[in-house]
Formats: structure tokens, sequence, C-alpha cells
């Protein structure tokens, strides 16, 4: 217990029937709610060994680990902090270029079978055949009566004879659901029927309710006889039969006339979303193949970062608001398996801990901060030095987010993919936007990882830089009375630290780089915008 309170769950506290934990607290209110707070920290560890929950006990486990192990220490010494180079020996890359190699290095994951309800905004990762036909019977497209023509009704409408009556006996009544299709018609014989009931194995055709008048009623005034009166569909009264146009077959939908058993309804790489699962209940595939989630670890670096949950920021300290703004940002993906590695002080045993926690319970490593040239970045020294990762690129030709890295290594001979981004919030978002997701997506199956991109007339002026620059914007189509486009309106002060610039912004409007014969972009020029989120 000296060591860890969690030891208490290793004791009889009172017992566990089935999946109940028991407690017997003191009686007194004193000695209850003392013996209460004891356990109350615990108290979700016990209730998740009981129910298994793998994924909240691997976390727990994790942290106690964590905490009562020897200290990890790094092999980032002082003298590698002080001698560092004053410029990055990293070569400037495209943006371009930075996202082929990491999509070099990233592997689609395996797959995994989910109830059809649980697999929205998924890729499947196999064909989903109909094993059945839809309809799976005739059915009517209207509501009025599915009926057998005479022989006479049919020498008319081949134009054999001039002139005869459209009558017929009604015997009966098929709805939606009822088993009907058995009815044995005879000629000049009709059932009433509701559309997508089913239609009878001899009827000829069905003809709509409003092409039809009651001849005779029965004595609780259902139809006994009917007649066609039209087939203009006005449901008109008086016209001549003579008029009458009928086609044998007309408004039965056939066996199979939307869904062919043994078709594709669902392709590989398809993306579920609600017309997709629809589909998959409509053939009965229930369970369905799909590819499965990266588990993503999130570190915040940084003196100054608390928690967002403190109530009292201190002399120098900041909340950290990276975490928050990845972590939905990832949500919007669809991706849940998401884990807090921590927050890691500017020291490298801190950054070593913390990184160390993110890759024993992460696929992707997603870290903020720690990148640029200072004597406190030290985010690549303990990549490379304690986990032997290889930096693939720490320098991308774009504003905001020049530092952005990318680094991989083997950890316990799993394969982990590192994005060290940079620390200010806009830059973060903008990078994970730009170099982040399309690695997640390839990973989910997703057949295009990319955002959309659409060509905009911008609404603003703006000094070019010699990188490419990527201005938060927001979308809107304007209707115009000769022409209708796409506008992007600037979110205002573009600063790298200035979370507000992504407030309403739903694109990254691409400024091309300064040159001497265009300084400048001016309101009315048509650029390309990626899509980070609906218009």
């Amino acid at each position: 217990m000296k060591i860890t309170k969690f030891a208490m769950l290793s004791r009889a506290i009172s017992g566990i029937r089935n999946k109940t934990l028991i407690i017997n607290l003191p009686g007194s209110k004193k000695g209850s709610q003392e013996a209460f707070e004891i356990i109350l920290p615990v108290l979700k560890h016990a209730l998740d060994l009981i129910n298994d929950v793998k994924q909240e006990i691997k976390k727990d486990h994790v942290k106690i680990q964590s905490e009562h192990c020897h200290e990890l220490k790094s092999r980032v010494c002082d003298k590698d902090i002080l001698d560092k180079p004053r410029k990055s020996v990293y070569p400037m890359i495209s943006v371009d270029e930075a996202i082929k190699i990491i999509l070099d290095q990233t592997q689609i994951l395996e797959t995994e079978s989910l109830f059809y309800l649980n697999a929205l905004n998924r890729v499947s990762a196999d064909d989903v055949i109909a094993q059945d036909p839809l309809p799976p019977f005739a059915a009517s497209v209207k509501d009025g009566f599915a009926l057998k023509l005479t022989n006479e009704q049919k020498a008319y409408l081949e134009n054999k004879i001039k002139n005869t009556k459209f009558l017929f006996d009604v015997i009966g009544a098929s709805n939606a659901g009822d088993d009907t299709l058995n009815i044995n018609l005879k000629e000049g014989q009709c059932v009433k029927i509701n559309t997508g009931a089913p239609v009878p194995l001899k009827c000829d055709l069905v003809v709509q309710i409003e092409d039809t008048v009651s001849v005779e009623k029965d004595e609780v005034n259902r139809d006994k006889k009917i007649e066609i009166v039209s087939t203009s569909g006005c449901g008109g009264t008086g016209a001549d039969s003579a008029k009458i146009s009928l086609k044998v077959g007309q408004d039965i939908r056939p066996v199979g006339f939307d869904i062919k058993k043994g078709e594709v309804v669902v392709k590989k790489g398809s993306v579920l979303k609600a017309a997709q699962i629809g589909i998959c209940a409509t053939v009965g595939a229930l369970n369905l193949k799909v590819y499965k989630q990266p588990i993503v670890g999130l570190v915040s670096t940084g003196n100054e970062l608390i928690d967002p949950k403190d109530v009292e920021l201190n002399s120098g300290k900041i909340r950290d608001s990276n975490k928050s703004l990845l972590y939905c940002a990832m949500k919007n993906l669809g991706i849940d398996k998401i884990f807090d590695a921590g927050i890691a002080s500017d020291n490298v045993h801190q950054v070593l801990k913390v990184f160390t926690n993110a890759m024993e319970n992460s696929d992707v490593v997603i870290s903020t901060g720690g990148v640029s040239m200072g004597d406190k970045d030290l985010v690549k020294d303990v990549l490379e030095k304690d986990f032997n990762a290889t930096i693939h690129f720490a320098r991308m030709n774009m504003k905001p987010g020049k530092p952005t890295t990318f680094a991989t290594c083997l950890y316990k001979n799993r394969k982990k993919l590192i994005f060290a981004l940079p620390g200010n919030p806009v830059s973060a978002i903008v990078t994970f936007n730009l170099v982040v997701v399309p690695c997640l997506k390839k990973m989910m199956g997703f057949e295009n990882p990319f955002w959309s991109e659409i060509a905009v007339k911008i609404e603003f002026d703006a000094n070019l830089d010699p990188r490419p620059e990527y201005h938060r914007s927001l979308i809107k189509w304007q209707i115009k009375e000769n022409s209708n486009y796409f506008s992007a309106f600037s979110t205002g002060n573009q600063h790298s630290s200035r979370l507000l610039s992504m407030n309403e912004a739903n694109a990254l409007v691409v400024l091309p780089p300064r040159t001497n014969s265009k300084p400048n972009v001016y309101k009315g020029e048509y650029l390309r915008a990626l899509l980070i989120d609906k218009i």
C-alpha cells in the first residue's frame, strides 16, 4: 500500500458476484466516508478488471509502471544540447515531397469484423455481396389494383377488337408484408394492392387507383367490382374505354429489380456512410470486414504547459490547447482510439518518459513543441539517441509549420510513425491537416487520403512570403447574377500562435511563394484551396 494504493485490489474488500463489486463500509458516517475516500481512486480500475475492459486496464498498468518503476534516463547529455548547430542540418523539402515520404512509410492496417451499426465512417475491407435479390418478390409500384386480363381485354389492347369494358371482380387485398403471392387470380379478377406489396404470381399488371371507379360495393363499403375508366393518371371519370392503354407488367417491380442476387452492393475501399450501412442492412450483411483504426498517442512538450482543467494560471504558464485541438480533429476523422501520453517538461528524461508512454500504447505518435532550434527543443535528440529513430525530414517549405518533423522507429519490434509538430497551435493544426491526415486515412484504408481541393476567388489582399503559405479562410458559395463561384474570406490575423484564425476556417487557401514579379495577391484572384471542413 505504501508503493501504490492499487495494491488494495489484490486483497479481499468484500467480494465480487458475477460483474458486481460488493463493498462493505463501516457503519459510522465518519468511518464510511474515510473508507470510501480510500477506495475511490481505484474504484474505476476495479470495475474495469471485473468487466475485462482491456484497453483501460492496460492504460492503468502503464501508468502504475511509469510512476513507480526506475526513472528512465535519456542518452542525450548536456554536451549534445550545447553543441547543437545554430542552423538546421536537415534540408528544406516541399509539402508534396514530405507527403510522399510519409505515405511510402505508411502501411494499411489489418482488418477486423464489426457489427454493421458500429461500422459508420469505417472503410470496407471487402466487397459486400447481396445474398438475396431485392425485391425478393414481384412488388407493386403503386396503390391500386393487381389484375388479370380477360382474353377479350388482351385482344383490345392488341388492336384486334375496337370496344370492350375493363371490369374486374375484387377478390381480396395485398398489403406490404402479406404472403399473397399465391392468390389464384382468374381472368377478370383483381386484388386491391398497396405500394410495396407482393403481386400475385398470375397477375398481368397493376393499375393505379386514380384510374378506376367503384362499380359495386359490399356490405362494409369495400370495392366488390371496379372498372378502369382512364389511364391518364388524373383519375378522370366518364372517360371512354376506347382511350385506355395498358401494358402487361406495368407498375410491377420484378424480382431483383433494385439489387440482383450476387451483385456487389458495397465495393472494397468504400467509406461506410449512412447509405452504405442501409444497403448492408437491406442485404443482411450484418458483420462487416473493415480496416482497423490506428491508435494515436498525443504528446505535448513545454515547461509552460498545464492541463486545461487546472483552474489558475501561474506566472509563465499557459493551458495546453494543442492536445484538445488534435484530439477533436482526429475524432472528426472518425478515430476513436486516442491515447493521452502526457505533458513533457523541457527535460530530456521527461521527454523520454512521455514518449515511451506513447510508444507503449500507440501506433502513431503525434507531439507538439520541442522541434525548433532552441536549447529546450529536445524531441529530435531524444528520438534519435533513445529510440534510434530515423528522421526522414525536419523542415518543410511552408508557412506556418516549417520545423515539422517526421520520424519512424522500431519499438519492441513494432514500427512506429512519429509526427513532431510545431508548438504554436495554428502551426500544429495546419500541419496536421496537411501531412498527418493523409497518413491516418491511408492506415484506415481510404483510397483517396487527401482533402478535396477547389478553385476559389479570394476576397482579401495578402503580402506573399518566400514560402508557400496556407491562409486560414472561410469558403462560401456565391450566387451572382452573371456567375456562381466559391469565395474565400480571410479569418483575420494569420499569426501562427493565433488560434482564433481557425475559428471559422473551413479551408486553407494556398498562397504561392513570393517572386520579384509577384510580391502580392489581390482580391478577385483565383487560388487553390484545401477543404478541411464542410462548406
